[in-house]
């Protein structure tokens, strides 16, 4: 590249510049130009609107449409510092305006006072790194408040020895009740638990030019394409626009912070879309990438004055790393003698309890979580225990269970080691040549006995609630980072020795430089962080526009002075603010696919008719249509032709065209599978011409059934029955929680997952042809791609309705064996 197109025109000096525009990196932008800073906001991620999501199983959860493709930005993860680390999708918190706050689940409850004296508490614990916060829970109080109410929040007030003192009231009061949730109340009274709804990032009455959320079941890992979310994409953000002190450049790849001779930060280097460098000059920097990428950029920032990593005297940047990992237990309930659960309606979650967060010598551990009522995702993900995989036994399983399993999770209370930590992999780059993080993390002996106790708990629950099959999920000793969860990379203190930043988020080691994501949290707490970060990076920001001498006024502007902001066209922004290098930008270029269509894209003839008979054995016929009459063939069939029909566009008419790095990564994962299926056809013709001497598609049901047994080296799943003992299985496999994916996939493992993608899918993409898949299974998906994107696809007819606090049902709808008084009190 010639120096003259490897370098952009330096941007004008501003006083802030925040790298990141996500949870932290929004509420930063909101306070400091509503104080009359003039901001640059840098995000490596596409500026991606509401009109850009839609419900789409395959897209989000299969396909990793919001998520980091681990082709391009890949992390690697290792258990110690002797063991060679390897690839993995650790973590993969999406990279785009809004971060986070556009897949999440939005729970937002609140921590605890006991979370911020750790130390104090419980003194050194072997092979802990614990510290108390530099500030306590009243001093945070005020500005969780404030997140709540700008933000958007529901939740239920009320007297409880499980409460936290709060300062002012819920915005708005929680949404119905689901089915599931109230099986997890009624359990929660016969055992004398207290429960009560989770508070979340969603309004279900008008609050702040917002209407209130619709019910919709695709809410954990989706976008949204209305406003039922609460997001900074469509809240601060915006709001920090409508001041015009606020300029948002998407899709720059920050690679450094650079430093001037007097050891103070002066400017952020970047890649623009064009894949130019960039400076840009400001009074103040403020990292808000994530705790692993803000570590990651604080290393890679080395200088003749910090060799070690910019801010890293202490030698602490990266250290005491914390991620909560997600542990629960699954129920069954007999669908002869329960009502349906519809777990995949609602907001994922409904009901929780604190009763079990605080220290219990009894337990075994210190600490403890906050517990919640979930769901069990959308037909293709769905999980249950021991489900089958593949055959009649599976598809029995989906018709039988899918509506009637519940979830109870936690949130691990993860204790800080000195040894978990992210630092930069010496031998993997991202596809722009930078050192990738690297996380070495293995589980302190009270995470694990901390969740093997409350899985267990919450499995007494399910029991309680009449599960007839319980499975629970415990910790396993090397983590696989399934939540996007991250803190403690940057710890805050007070001594420099020991900490990387002080209690206002602001560097010891540089003084206009501020880390106000979660890596200054000094211990992990034991509930979602967002609602924490976002207000101490509010705090901090008032910090920062309130300081003499580190950020200096616009002078053409007073502080305070803001213009009123209010969503409009359901919150989406104009599409000239799109950045054109977004995926949001995309053309709609590759029309529909044709259900109706017989046209091979990839497949022989030979090919094509040996995988409907495959897929036939998989997702059989019988009294409903299996996968021939859902034209699961044809979705494979167009998914291996190449990269034209990977992400369907939101409103369902086509196809978005890629192209530069996504595009190649896409070319090398379809080319792989390509491989895998020629090379799976031939092995199950060799296996068929073994065992009866003719091709497979020449056997009989039976015999086609064998040669996938031998395929597998597994025995063909029968049948799945319920009993009324619980059937407690080890928790020894750690937790997940995200879509299945055919990253790396053996043939018979990609023929499973592209057959259940194909059944269940959205028709666009060529299978589940009339719906058939979703009327098998009763699942209510919306009719089409376009119904989604309005923002108004409902489920509330599933829901039980907004009923008041404490939880009475009709007397004629009480539950078996108690009277028709309070449920889910715990009194």
């Amino acid at each position: 590249m010639s120096s003259t197109s490897r370098y952009a025109r330096k941007p004008e000096k501003v006083d802030v510049v925040i790298v990141g525009a996500g949870a932290t990196g929004g509420t930063v932008a909101k306070v400091l130009t509503e104080k009359g800073l003039s901001v640059v906001g840098l995000e490596r991620g596409p500026w991606l609107t509401p009109k850009d999501f839609s419900f789409d199983e395959v897209k989000y959860l299969g396909r990793n449409y919001l998520h980091p493709d681990v082709r391009i930005k890949p992390r690697t993860r290792r258990p110690d510092e002797n063991t060679k680390a390897e690839i993995f999708p650790f973590s993969p918190l999406p990279q785009q305006v809004g971060g986070g706050t556009v897949h999440w689940n939005a729970w937002m409850p609140r921590p605890r006072p006991s979370d911020f004296r750790q130390l104090t508490i419980h003194g050194e614990v072997e092979g802990a790194s614990l510290a108390d916060w530099p500030f306590t829970y009243d001093d945070i109080e005020p500005y969780l408040t404030k997140v709540e109410w700008a933000f958007g929040t529901s939740g239920l007030d009320r007297e409880s020895p499980y409460e936290v003192r709060r300062s002012r009231p819920y915005p708005t009061p929680p949404p119905p009740v689901t089915a599931f949730g109230r099986k997890f109340y009624e359990a929660c009274d016969r055992l004398g638990i207290d429960a009560a709804p989770v508070p979340q990032g969603l309004v279900t009455r008008e609050h702040n030019g917002r209407p209130p959320a619709q019910c919709t079941g695709f809410w954990n890992l989706y976008g949204d394409p209305g406003l039922n979310k609460s997001t900074t994409l469509t809240s601060f953000i915006p709001e920090a626009l409508a001041t015009g002190l606020y300029e948002l450049r998407a899709d720059s790849y920050v690679t450094r912070v650079n430093v001037g001779r007097d050891g103070r930060a002066k400017s952020v280097t970047y890649l623009d879309p064009d894949g130019r460098e960039v400076e840009q000059e400001a009074e103040i920097v403020v990292l808000c990438s994530t705790a692993i990428e803000s570590a990651r950029l604080l290393l890679l920032s080395t200088s003749t004055l910090f060799p070690d990593g910019l801010a890293n005297s202490s030698g602490l940047v990266g250290r005491n790393a914390t991620f909560h990992e997600y542990c629960y237990a699954t129920g069954l309930f007999d669908n002869l003698v329960n009502d349906p659960l519809y777990g995949w309606t609602g907001y994922y979650l409904n009901g929780g309890s604190f009763q079990f967060y605080e220290s219990d010598a009894s337990r075994g551990h210190i600490n403890g979580s906050f517990i919640t009522a979930s769901g069990t995702l959308q037909p293709i993900n769905w999980s249950m225990p021991d489900r089958p995989l593949w055959g009649q036994a599976m598809k029995n399983a989906d018709r039988d269970y899918f509506n009637y399993a519940m979830k109870i999770g936690m949130i691990l209370h993860d204790m800080p080691q000195h040894t978990n930590r992210v630092d930069l992999d010496p031998d993997v780059q991202d596809a722009w040549g930078m050192p990738v993080a690297r996380i070495t993390y293995t589980s302190h002996p009270n995470d694990i006995a901390m969740a093997n106790w409350q899985v267990a708990k919450n499995a007494e629950i399910l029991e309680a609630a009449g599960a007839s099959r319980i499975h629970t999920v415990g910790l396993a000793d090397m983590i696989p980072g399934t939540t996007t969860h991250q803190h403690g990379t940057a710890r805050m203190g007070t001594d420099p020795s020991k900490s990387v930043l002080n209690g206002w988020g602001q560097a010891h080691d540089v003084d206009n430089l501020f880390v106000l994501d979660g890596s200054g949290f000094p211990t992990a707490t034991g509930v979602n962080p967002t609602p924490l970060m976002m207000a101490n990076a509010w705090r901090c920001a008032e910090h920062i526009a309130a300081t003499p001498g580190i950020g200096r006024r616009r002078a053409d502007r007073a502080a305070g002075e803001t213009r009123p902001y209010a969503p409009r066209d359901g919150g989406r922004l104009p599409s000239d603010e799109v950045h054109p290098a977004s995926k949001a930008a995309w053309a709609n270029d590759i029309p529909p696919i044709d259900p109706d269509s017989t046209e091979r894209l990839f497949f022989s003839d030979h090919e094509w008719d040996t995988i409907e008979a495959a897929t036939a054995r998989i997702m059989p016929t019988d009294h409903d249509a299996g996968a021939n009459e859902a034209g699961v063939t044809l979705f494979i069939d167009r998914y291996l032709s190449g990269i034209e029909y990977i992400y369907a566009s939101a409103d369902g008419s086509g196809f978005l065209a890629m192209s530069g790095k996504e595009a190649d990564a896409w070319r090398g994962r379809i080319a792989e599978l390509q491989a895998t299926y020629h090379e799976g056809v031939r092995e199950l013709d060799r296996l068929s011409r073994d065992a009866y001497g003719v091709e497979f598609v020449a056997l009989d049901e039976q015999q086609q059934d064998e040669v996938l047994v031998t395929l597998s080296g597994a025995p063909k799943p029968e049948s799945t029955v319920l009993s009324d003992e619980v059937a407690w299985v080890p928790a020894g496999a750690a937790a997940s929680d995200r879509g299945a994916s055919d990253n790396g996939s053996d043939f018979f493992s990609a023929l499973l997952l592209h057959t259940r993608q194909g059944y269940y899918g959205d028709p666009v993409y060529g299978g589940n042809r009339n719906r058939v898949g979703w009327d098998v299974v009763g699942f209510d998906g919306p009719k089409s791609l376009e119904d989604t994107t309005n923002g108004v696809f409902n489920v509330e007819k599933y829901m039980l309705g907004e009923m008041e606090w404490p939880y009475t049902w009709p007397a004629s709808d009480a539950p078996e064996g108690a009277d028709a008084d309070v449920v889910g009190r715990g009194e």
